[in-house]
Parts: structure tokens; C-alpha cells; sequence
């Protein structure tokens, strides 16, 4: 690694990128699975929250290395969003 500094950071970015991706669709994919279980009033925060998982997800799993560069950007997006609707769903049922 200490070598080839440029393309070890190269492969862990997209690394790192690949993994963040795959992480929040399996969070979108696990409260697809949970809007059975959640109260009537619920129900509409927890696909909104499933959907922007999702397709935070793919987005990295699209350009791992520059979703990886604007990581900071994007998880302070995404962590903010999804704090609010869990916040939200939480108040609600």
C-alpha cells in the first residue's frame, strides 16, 4: 500500500463507495420489509425512508470512486433525511 499510495487510495475510495451502497439498499430493502408492521399513520414515512435509502444506494453502487469523494457531502445529506423521518416516525406511531 505505502508503494503505491495513489492507487491504494484509488481502490479504497471505491471500496469504501461500494460498500456505503450496499449498505443503504439493504436499509432501504429491511424497511420495505418493516411497512407491515408499522402503524397506519407510519406507513407513508417508512417508504419515503426505504426509497431515499435506496437510491442513495445506487447511486453510490453507480460511481463508487466520486460518491466517494462527495461522501461527506452525501452522508450528511442522507443521515440528516433519514434522522428526520425516523424522528418523524417515531412521533407518529
Amino acid at each position: 500500500m505505502f508503494a503505491y499510495l495513489a492507487e491504494s487510495t484509488v481502490a479504497g475510495f471505491i471500496t469504501l463507495g461500494i460498500f456505503v451502497g450496499m449498505t443503504w439498499i439493504f436499509e432501504g430493502f429491511m424497511a420495505f420489509g418493516s411497512i407491515s408492521e408499522s402503524t397506519d399513520k407510519a406507513r407513508g414515512w417508512v417508504t419515503f425512508t426505504a426509497i431515499i435509502s435506496v437510491l442513495a444506494g445506487f447511486s453510490f453502487l453507480c460511481s463508487p470512486f466520486f460518491g466517494s469523494l462527495s461522501m461527506w457531502f452525501l452522508i450528511g445529506a442522507g443521515l440528516l433525511v433519514m434522522g428526520i423521518t425516523k424522528i418523524v416516525r417515531f412521533i407518529i406511531g
